[in-house]
């Protein structure tokens, strides 16, 4: 590739059909896709300090004042690569959001999950000295405003949907507590996203009940997008009454295709953890066994759903996989419906940061080109945002003949 940006092209082949464009060359909209920022706002305390000045004034300020608090105490330095996200990359990130959201006009964006670092807590109770639940939550629910209200001012008339992922909880990783207080705290945080009044009405009922809703894009009616919570099918998923509530989603799953296909509407599928083979884990048993992402019942579940409502789904957006992927799921003689990967902003696995912006054809949701921004990191070097793009006949033919 001409780049150094990380890609990889997954071919996922389910069953053979016959050939045929998935993909039309046309008058394109556009939608911005982000994931995986993992925003940390302590970057800036290390383990050698005794204390850490940033760290009491962000939790003593309002987030409205956080950024004049990163500007006077934090490194200027973006994260490196092994390291979530510090406020130098959020705010670069922050500035090139802008760029494209003036440049390419999206009709709409996605936030796909993992707003928060990893091993949040630890980090909180280590530089705070506050073991409190209360006083953590109270950070969390003041760091997701704070990222909110940047992606907001990024995207200002822009419709933005967000998604949980297994970081972004109250209790700790892939933990969820159905109608519990973060999904509650959360829907009022990003319900300013979400500037269509029905579409933002749907997410603040819906949401609190198990982190997922249904909007229908404004431009046009016959299109939707259902926002899962995945992290519920997952098999780390921790927290009572999980199952119940994975089995509700499944069910409200089924009830939203079946009112799109009488609707005659088209649906993207957006969430966090992907359906499938966890890659990575499983190498790392020596492929004694293999580590499945979603608990099998809930993975058949869903495969179920694909093929009923195969000719309502035009595209599934996953992230959680932090690089870039694209696959093409083929469903018996039914039809294909292509999975397209965000990459993460979060460099702590050693890949570049990274976003996308899909082009689609406006009358019938099919994507016809994506364009992914990434910051090449390099030591010592200023390289800039950079644009690497993937055309309409390159995905069109990344599939079996």
């Amino acid at each position: 590739m001409k780049s150094t940006y990380r890609r990889i092209i997954i071919l996922l082949l389910i069953a053979f059909v016959g050939s045929g464009q998935v993909f039309a060359i046309s008058s394109v909209s556009k939608f911005v896709s982000i994931a995986d920022i993992h925003f940390n706002p302590l970057a800036d305390c290390k383990p050698s300090f005794k204390s850490c000045p940033i760290a009491k004034k962000l939790r003593i300020a309002n987030y409205e004042d956080w950024d004049k608090i990163f500007n006077e105490y934090s490194d200027k330095q973006l994260a490196r690569a092994g390291q979530d996200t510090n406020y130098a990359l959020f705010q670069s990130a922050f500035n090139e959001w802008q760029k494209v959201n003036q440049q390419e006009h999206p009709k709409f964006g996605l936030v796909l999950g993992d707003f928060l670092v990893h091993a949040f807590r630890t980090k909180y109770i280590a530089y705070s000295h506050d073991t409190s639940r209360s006083g953590y939550e109270a950070f969390v629910k003041k760091t997701l405003q704070f990222m909110t209200s940047k992606i907001n001012q990024a995207f200002p008339e822009t419709d933005i949907y967000a998604a949980v992922g297994n970081n972004d909880s109250y209790t700790g990783d892939y933990s969820s507590v159905p109608d519990g207080s973060f999904f509650q705290d959360t829907a009022r945080t990003w319900s300013i996203l979400i500037h269509n009044t029905d579409n933002r009405e749907n997410f603040i009922h819906d949401f609190p009940e198990g982190g997922y809703y249904a909007v229908s894009l404004p431009h046009h009616k016959n299109q939707r997008i259902l926002v899962l919570n995945t992290v519920l099918f997952s098999a780390k998923a921790r927290g009572v009454h999980v199952d119940q509530a994975a089995k509700k989603e499944l069910a409200w799953l089924h009830q939203q295709l079946m009112l799109a296909a009488k609707e005659k509407q088209k649906v993207i599928l957006a969430f966090h953890i992907p359906v499938g083979i966890d890659v990575y884990a499983t190498l790392q048993t020596k492929l004694t066994s293999v580590v499945v992402y979603w608990k099998p019942k809930y993975s058949q579940a869903f495969e179920a759903e694909l093929k009923n409502f195969a000719s309502s789904i035009k595209e599934i957006l996953p992230a959680h996989i932090h690089i870039d992927a694209f696959q093409v799921v083929m469903i018996n003689q039914l039809g294909e419906v292509p999975v397209s990967f965000t990459p993460s902003i979060s460099p702590i696995f050693g890949n570049n940061p990274a976003f996308k912006v899909f082009s689609y054809h406006p009358d019938t949701l099919n994507l016809t080109r994506f364009d992914t921004y990434f910051y090449p990191l390099k030591k010592g070097e200023y390289a800039g945002w950079r644009k690497e793009s993937q055309e309409s006949t390159t995905l069109s033919s990344a599939r079996l003949r």
